[in-house]
């Protein structure tokens, strides 16, 4: 096997074998809340802080609850410092009538440098809507 491939082996079985964790972690959710028009973003809440985490990381799961009323919503994962984040995910959830009020969703970013800040903000069909979120993710050798 080339070492190339033996690399990319061992990186797909630490995939496997890294402990998930969460943020916040020990701690309710944080709340997001969209902007007071449709499809506009609220304000980004902080979700890792910079410096807090030693190694390598990414985004992997979300857990969405307690929407405030029946929409599209859209989370949006930021790395970097306040005022200069760039966009590394984005997570679709709706809440209909029929549909129920938390939902556990997968997704994978892109690898997150170690010390790296996270934040979130969401944005939704209807503008000024809440929605209660944590994050999963794990950090890489």
């Amino acid at each position: 096997m080339p070492l190339t491939s033996q690399v990319r082996l061992i990186d797909i079985l630490q995939e496997f074998d890294a402990q998930s964790k969460l943020a916040p972690s020990g701690a309710v959710s944080l709340t997001l809340t969209s902007g007071g028009a449709p499809w506009t973003p609220g304000a980004k809440v902080e979700f890792i802080a910079a410096g807090s985490v030693a190694l390598v990381f990414h985004m992997r799961s979300a857990t969405l609850s307690e929407p405030t009323v029946n929409a599209e919503y859209e989370v949006i994962v930021y790395k970097g410092l306040a005022g200069a984040e760039v966009e590394i995910a984005r997570i679709d959830f709706v809440r209909s009538n029929v549909q129920n009020r938390s939902s556990f969703i997968t997704f994978v970013s892109e690898q997150v440098p170690a010390g790296t800040r996270i934040s979130c903000a969401v944005q939704d069909s209807v503008g000024g809507s809440s929605l209660n979120v944590k994050l999963g993710y794990h950090t890489h050798p």
